[in-house]
């Protein structure tokens, strides 16, 4: 029988464990589900996405070698690599696909970051999504402008409409100032 929350964070597990095939474990504050599961969108045919949140060295911090780079699974799923430095950029950006991490109830988290973890990010998630409310309009206009883009030259024309339909509401709900959880869930 199909459960879907259990058969999602166990395909997260999978992404934590392919991460830390290329990656040493030690490195990896955590993996992150992103994506339609969050909206509530998904079949059980959705690939599961993710983010990788990568502590470097301290060669890589000196040397300013941030890794950012995606990594594909055997299934086909993927998982984004970030340095925690490129997380944190993009969340001043209020860039909605990293933003929402904060906000998943589907994730590996290594417990030697657990505290900093949830005392940095996780207790501040709301202030943390409302931190630039002009960036977070400009990045959800780009993004749908972008998937509009996409549809136009062809790329899976019925999902990317759908995306921009989910950026609209989204950006609607955001604007009257609801939690940004309910945001992130279109249907109710």
């Amino acid at each position: 029988m199909y459960n879907k929350n259990i058969d999602i964070q166990q395909r997260v597990e999978q992404h934590h464990k392919f991460i830390c095939e290329h990656y040493p474990e030690s490195q990896i504050l955590g993996v992150f589900l992103y994506g339609s599961q969050n909206y509530d969108l998904d079949t059980p045919f959705s690939d599961v996405d993710t983010k990788a949140i990568y502590i470097p060295t301290f060669e890589e911090v000196i040397f300013n070698q941030p890794i950012s780079k995606e990594l594909h699974l055997p299934n086909g799923e993927h998982c984004e690599i970030k340095d925690i430095r490129e997380f944190v950029k993009n969340l001043y950006k209020q860039n909605i696909n990293f933003v929402e991490v904060l906000f998943t109830d589907y994730f590996v988290l290594n417990e030697t970051f657990k505290d900093i973890w949830e005392e940095t990010f996780i207790q501040y998630k709301e202030d943390i999504a409302r931190y630039d409310v002009n960036k977070a309009i400009l990045s959800m206009s780009h993004q749908a402008y972008h998937t509009l883009k996409q549809a136009e030259n062809g790329a899976n024309p019925c999902k990317k409409l759908a995306n921009v339909a989910r950026l609209i509401y989204f950006l609607q709900r955001y604007l009257k100032g609801e939690d940004y959880l309910d945001c992130l869930r279109p249907v109710e």
